[in-house]
């Protein structure tokens, strides 16, 4: 990726959020892993679920990890199960869910099939909201994006395997001495506009 378009979406990103609008990636991270990355529901400094989203051309899949604080989110109908740690919904064309787990001992589990997926998701359906988040990601152009609290509550933007591009409220909202650490980063980049500051990396980041 060339420098100019590095550039024309990093001040894309700048124009199109400040404070008034930026909530959505305090909200959500994410991290690319191969294929289909990973999507954190934040809850300050930390993550209370991760699901992954993967459309296909014949279904849609969603495996989530933190099932209990997920359920919470989307009101859904379908029982917390203490026995799962990750649960997979894959979605056909017609709407009709196929649900599966992988169990505590690391063993598949059938939960169910041939399941309306307005029954399990009567109120919020998760797949429409995570359908928006990756259509925004894809729109702004975006590899991934982190949120930091207790840094001030810096959000950053990885524009590319060197270019990141970070949010950043009020400087003075670091505690000193990662303060000046961060202030010694920036100072490497440019700052396109208030609040934030678009930097080239010394070395590339690895999404493994």
């Amino acid at each position: 990726m060339s420098e100019a378009e590095v550039k024309r979406k990093a001040f894309n990103i700048a124009q199109s959020f400040d404070s008034t609008n930026i909530e959505i990636f305090r909200s959500w991270s994410y991290v690319p892993r191969g294929q289909a990355g990973i999507w954190y529901r934040n809850s300050g400094d930390s993550s209370v679920y991760r699901v992954v989203y993967l459309p296909q051309a014949d279904s849609t899949k969603l495996w989530v990890v933190g099932q209990e604080e997920f359920i919470k989110d989307f009101s859904t109908e379908f029982p917390l199960d203490t026995t799962l740690w990750r649960i997979a919904f894959i979605r056909d064309k017609s709407g009709t869910l196929k649900i599966s787990g992988i169990n505590n001992n690391g063993k598949d589990a059938f939960v169910a099939s041939n399941v309306n997926q307005d029954s399990i998701f009567p109120q919020s359906n998760p797949f429409d909201k995570f359908e928006e988040l990756t259509n925004l990601k894809d729109s702004l152009g975006f590899f991934g994006v982190q949120y930091y609290k207790g840094l001030g509550g810096l959000i950053e933007f990885q524009l590319s395997a060197e270019h990141i591009l970070t949010y950043v409220p009020d400087i003075n909202l670091i505690e000193q001495p990662f303060r000046k650490v961060w202030e010694s980063d920036f100072s490497k980049g440019q700052w396109i506009k208030k609040n934030w500051n678009l930097r080239k990396l010394d070395k590339p980041i690895d999404n493994g």
